[in-house]
C-alpha cells in the first residue's frame, strides 16, 4: 500500500512496526517490552497509526485506505518537475550569487543609506492610507512568493505532494508549504526545499538595495519604497532565527545535525531547568542545551524589534491619527479605520486556525 506519506520515528517504534509486520500480535510485542522494563502503550500507538492511515489490515479485518495525493491547500498539479527544475540550475545560481554580492557591497558601502534602516523607513509615503495598503499588499505578495519558492524547489526535486496554505506559528499568521513526503528526497534536496524561501528573500532584498542606490538622487518615492522593502525583507530573514518557533532555518539545522526532535528536546530541557531539575541537563546531548540557549536568546530579537521599530512606529501612527482627528483630515481617519480592520482581520484568522488545530487534535485523540 502506498499512501504517499512518510513519518520519522524513533528506533524503538521502528522495532514495533517491524515486529507487527512480521506477524506478532500487539499483546506479544507489548509483553516483550514489559519484560525488558519498558512501558509502551501499544493499543494507543496502533490506534493512532489507524488514524494516520498507516494500518492496512488488523488480523483478517481489512481497513479502508484513502490514497493521499494532496496535502491540502493549493497544490498546482499543472506545474510539473520540468517546469521548475530550470529555476534551480547552476546558471540561475550564478545570477543569484552576483545580485546578492552586489547587494552586500552596496549595503556596507553606505551609498544607498544606513546599513540598518530606521523605523521611519516604514512610512515610505506621506499618506498613511497608502502606507497601510501598500504594506499589506507587499506582505501578501512576498509571503506567497516566498512559499512558492519552497513549493517550486520541492516540485523541482520530484515531489508531487506539496501544497501552499494559510496557517499560524504561535500567534503569527503565516503562509506555509506542506511537503508531505519530504523524507523521500535526498539530504541535499531537502536542504534546497528548506532554504529556497530564504534565498528568495535574500535575492529580493539585494535587488531592492540595488534599486535604492540607482534611485537615491532620481526618485524619492522609489527610493523610500526600496528602503521600506529592505526593512521588511530584513525582518523576514531575521525572523528565521527566532528558534522558539519552527522556522525554515530550524528545519535545515535539525536535518543537518541529524536531530529531528531538537526543538522538542530543547523545549523540554528549558521546562526542566525552570523547575530546577538540573539532572536533565546532564542526561542530554550537548547540542540540546546549546539550542535551548538560542531559543531563549531568540526572544531578544522580538524585544529589540519592539523597542527599536514597533513602539516608535506605533507612536508615530497614533500621533498622526490624533492630528488627523484634530485637523479633520478624513483621509487619515479612513486610514486609521482601515488599519484597525486589517489588524482585527489577521487576529481573527489566527484565532480561527488556533481553534481549528485544537479541535483537530481532540478529534484525533478520541
Amino acid at each position: 500500500m502506498n499512501i504517499n506519506s512518510y513519518i520519522l520515528v524513533p528506533s524503538f517504534v521502528e522495532e514495533i512496526i517491524y515486529r507487527l509486520a512480521q506477524g506478532e500480535t500487539v499483546g506479544q510485542v507489548q509483553q516483550s517490552f514489559k519484560e525488558r522494563g519498558e512501558e509502551v502503550d501499544l493499543c494507543d500507538f496502533v490506534r493512532e497509526l489507524v488514524n494516520l492511515n498507516y494500518i492496512e489490515r488488523i488480523n483478517d479485518y481489512q481497513i479502508d485506505s484513502l490514497q493521499l495525493t494532496e496535502a491540502g491547500g493549493f497544490s498546482f498539479p499543472f506545474i510539473q518537475q520540468k517546469h521548475a527544475r530550470w529555476i534551480f540550475n547552476k546558471k540561475v545560481g550564478v545570477i543569484w550569487l552576483i545580485i546578492v554580492l552586489l547587494g552586500v557591497v552596496i549595503t556596507f558601502s553606505g551609498n544607498a543609506g544606513s546599513i540598518i534602516p530606521t523605523y521611519q523607513s516604514f512610512f515610505w509615503h506621506p499618506i498613511l492610507l497608502i502606507v497601510v495598503l501598500g504594506s499589506f499588499v507587499f506582505d501578501i505578495i512576498t509571503g506567497i512568493t516566498h512559499e512558492f519558492c519552497h513549493f517550486l524547489a520541492a516540485r523541482a526535486c520530484g515531489n508531487s505532494f506539496s501544497s501552499i496554505s494559510l496557517s499560524r506559528r504561535l500567534f503569527h499568521l503565516v503562509y506555509q508549504t506542506k511537503v508531505r513526503n519530504i523524507w523521500s528526497l535526498s539530504k541535499k534536496q531537502r536542504y534546497l526545499v528548506y532554504l529556497s524561501g530564504m534565498m528568495y528573500d535574500l535575492f529580493l532584498l539585494s535587488l531592492f538595495t540595488i534599486i535604492s542606490l540607482l534611485s537615491k538622487d532620481k526618485s524619492i518615492l522609489i527610493y523610500n519604497f526600496s528602503r521600506f522593502a529592505i526593512l521588511f525583507l530584513g525582518f523576514g530573514i531575521l525572523f528565521e532565527f527566532r528558534f522558539y518557533m519552527k522556522t525554515d532555518f530550524y528545519f535545515f539545522l535539525a536535518d543537518w545535525l541529524d536531530y529531528p526532535t531538537l526543538y522538542e528536546d530543547a523545549f523540554q530541557l528549558v521546562i526542566h531547568l525552570f523547575k530546577r531539575n538540573f539532572q536533565a541537563f546532564l542526561e542530554t546531548s550537548l547540542i540540546v542545551p546549546i539550542f535551548a540557549l538560542f531559543m531563549v536568546l531568540a526572544c531578544s530579537i522580538d524585544i529589540w524589534l519592539t523597542l527599536a521599530y514597533l513602539l516608535p512606529s506605533l507612536y508615530q501612527t497614533i500621533t498622526t491619527v490624533f492630528h488627523s482627528f484634530r485637523d479633520g483630515d478624513m483621509l487619515l481617519i479612513i486610514a486609521n479605520t482601515l488599519s484597525a480592520i486589517l489588524f482585527f482581520l489577521e487576529l481573527g484568522l489566527v484565532i480561527f486556525f488556533l481553534v481549528r488545530d485544537v479541535l483537530q487534535k481532540r478529534k484525533s485523540f478520541f
